[in-house]
């Protein structure tokens, strides 16, 4: 069985990246944050990995990878419709473009599903962040 959560987060990446746009600047995308960088932005980080299915010739392996959509607004203003709406535009481009990515002549990719979003507002001193995260769980096999 190979380790396939890097190849399902690169999938990811090679989606996301330079394509999500939001009020007419495209929004970045990181697996490690920088200090400095400006809001909002995306991360995108693994979370699990099993192998499901296992015979002679075949592994199956189910990826749970997270996809984070952070806002930030000075103060209490702001809400959570900026992370919704980005996190939306998000998840159209893996519906339509991740599953073909990941099918290789290495891999063939089952299933893309997103079991949870999640919501999470943070108060910090003098800014109010907004979280929007989607679990992404992929199920690939090895070939």
């Amino acid at each position: 069985m190979r380790i396939v959560a890097h190849i399902v987060r690169k999938a990811l990446f090679d989606t996301l990246s330079g394509n999500i746009n939001y009020s007419g600047s495209v929004v970045p995308v990181f697996n490690h944050v920088p200090t400095g960088t400006s809001y909002p932005f995306i991360r995108i980080y693994g979370e699990d990995e099993k192998q499901d299915h296992q015979n002679q010739t075949s592994f199956i392996s189910q990826t749970i990878t997270k996809i984070e959509v952070v806002t930030r607004f000075r103060g209490k203003a702001g809400g959570e419709l900026q992370a919704q709406q980005i996190l939306d535009l998000i998840l159209q481009a893996v519906r339509a473009n991740v599953s073909s990515k990941l099918s290789t002549d290495s891999f063939n990719n089952y299933v893309t599903e997103i079991p949870t979003i999640t919501y999470l507002t943070d108060y910090g001193k003098d800014h109010t962040y907004y979280r929007a995260i989607a679990e992404i769980s992929t199920q690939t096999q090895q070939v």
